[in-house]
């Protein structure tokens, strides 16, 4: 009987062991998966934040390119209106030694 009883008790004990085991693996698990959800969620913080920063990037790049574009314009009209100006001047100098030549 005594030995019987010992079985017994040691059935009994290694089912709690092994059921501690368990939920102990099970605790394990599901912290794993917690740590890989937020793991993952980090890295999608971390890609939008990242994203925002090549946005405003480019948007500030865009910005120089544009206001670099609309110099390149300006001095272009001025370069021709300086140059419509000096044509205009030489235009009123021929004109002036073709009268003066035909005085």
């Amino acid at each position: 009987e005594a030995e019987r009883l010992a079985r017994e008790q040691e059935a009994v004990e290694a089912t709690a062991a092994t059921r501690i085991a368990a939920a102990s693996r099970g605790r394990l698990a599901r912290k794993e998966v917690q740590d890989m959800r937020q793991t993952e969620q980090l890295a999608r913080e971390q890609a939008v934040a990242e994203a925002a920063a090549a946005t405003k990037i480019g948007a500030v790049a865009r910005g120089r390119q544009t206001r670099k574009t609309y110099q390149c314009i300006k001095e272009e009209e001025e370069a021709q209106r300086q140059a419509a100006q000096e044509a205009d001047r030489q235009a009123a100098r021929d004109a002036e030694e073709a009268a003066a030549a035909t005085r």
